[in-house]
């Protein structure tokens, strides 16, 4: 019995220092600078953290935090959506180029989907947020960093085009659906927490399904329905209409080239086909000025590439996936794409998209209210 006492009296000896030592902290630096301090840690540690004290909770699960520590981590994972869903970290790359697939478990046990009927297509990406469709009418919204997951009913499954964006001004994610036979766009507003249908008479033909979010828009490649040239379409989150964009010559003028559109270190990019098996990188360098399109790279021996970010934020060694078949990246220093071994996972024909770590919440509306008493953690 002694024993036990001393025990329970070590513990609450341990909880007290832990206490002071988390007072001392909180007294000793402000919120502000803490909160900077936690901005730059990895989810896993932000989700522990946040039971350490009631400011770590007030500040990690404030609406402000999220886009904080967005803008200062920028560490991206990949998701491949092979029947079910796997996840690789392409910062884990060793010198023997080899990455390991990881079946994501926590989105089927959550959903309580049985395996015949659980297939994962993922619809968009945006800032830690992914846009899944499961079995044929099930949307999803999933944060893969979190395990966190929301889902909503979906109004006429069958669709061309589709994206997840994020407008800044309004502070809302929102989902796109865009119908070749419909005069009609679907909006689905994580804010909101609705559907909303708007007309639309401007119509287009692009092979590319989700659209690219960047600036507060959705962006595909396009042909135009009136002529043979290709163009940026926009689809504006705030005003809700389209806008174009402008692509560079080599584009307007050589209708032949194969490309591939994507987004690279927060800019347009396009891979372009200058001949058989000759590829271009293309980088719009300052958003919806065509004199910015610059060429930053020429690579010979393949016939399709996908761009898919920046390893470890350097932005002269790029992901790639090459051929319909298999991830590669660019190494600057001999200037070449190297093959990387995926273990766990045929990678094959499906396409992986890039998420990046955040404490966004696929509850969004739930998270926006600010009081009085938080914002001056951050001002």
């Amino acid at each position: 019995m002694e024993k036990s006492s001393d025990t329970e009296t070590n513990t609450v000896a341990m909880d007290k220092s832990s206490d002071t030592k988390t007072s001392l902290v909180t007294k000793t630096l402000p919120p502000v600078l803490i909160a900077e301090i936690l901005a730059r840690l990895r989810v896993k540690s932000l989700c522990r953290f946040r039971c350490v004290s009631k400011l770590n909770l007030a500040l990690i699960t404030h609406p402000k935090f999220a886009k904080m520590h967005i803008y200062q981590t920028q560490r991206h994972g990949l998701v491949f959506p092979a029947g079910s869903l796997y996840s690789i970290d392409p910062e884990a790359l060793s010198c023997v180029n080899k990455l390991v697939a990881v079946e994501d478990e926590s989105l089927k046990m959550k959903l309580n989907y049985q395996p015949r009927d659980y297939f994962v297509s993922i619809r968009g990406s945006c800032n830690g947020l992914l846009c899944l469709t499961i079995g044929r009418s099930s949307l999803v919204f999933y944060n893969p960093s979190t395990k966190d997951c929301k889902q909503i009913s979906e109004f006429r499954p069958r669709y061309s085009k589709c994206g997840l964006g994020y407008a800044d001004s309004i502070d809302d994610y929102k989902y796109v659906k865009i119908y070749d036979d419909v005069s009609a766009i679907w909006v689905y507003s994580l804010r909101n927490d609705s559907w909303k249908e708007i007309p639309n008479n401007f119509t287009f033909y692009s092979s590319q399904m989700s659209g690219i979010p960047l600036n507060e828009a959705l962006h595909w490649l396009v042909y135009d329905h009136a002529g043979p040239n290709r163009m940026i379409v926009a689809f504006d989150l705030v005003e809700e209409k389209f806008k174009t964009l402008p692509l560079p010559d080599i584009m307007i003028k050589e209708v032949s080239h194969s490309y591939s559109f994507g987004i690279l270190g927060g800019c347009l990019c396009l891979f372009t086909e200058e001949k058989y098996q000759t590829l271009q990188l293309w980088i719009m360098k300052e958003y919806a000025v065509k004199e910015s399109w610059t060429k930053i790279l020429t690579a010979e021996g393949h016939s399709y590439l996908h761009p898919l970010c920046y390893l470890n934020n350097n932005s002269k060694t790029i992901l790639v996936k090459i051929d319909f078949e298999q991830l590669m990246f660019w190494d600057p220093t001999d200037e070449k794409f190297k093959i990387i071994e995926v273990e766990g996972i045929e990678t094959g024909d499906f396409l992986p998209r890039v998420y990046v770590e955040s404490i966004v919440s696929p509850y969004y509306r739930n998270d926006i209210a600010d009081d009085g008493n938080n914002n001056s953690s951050f001002s």
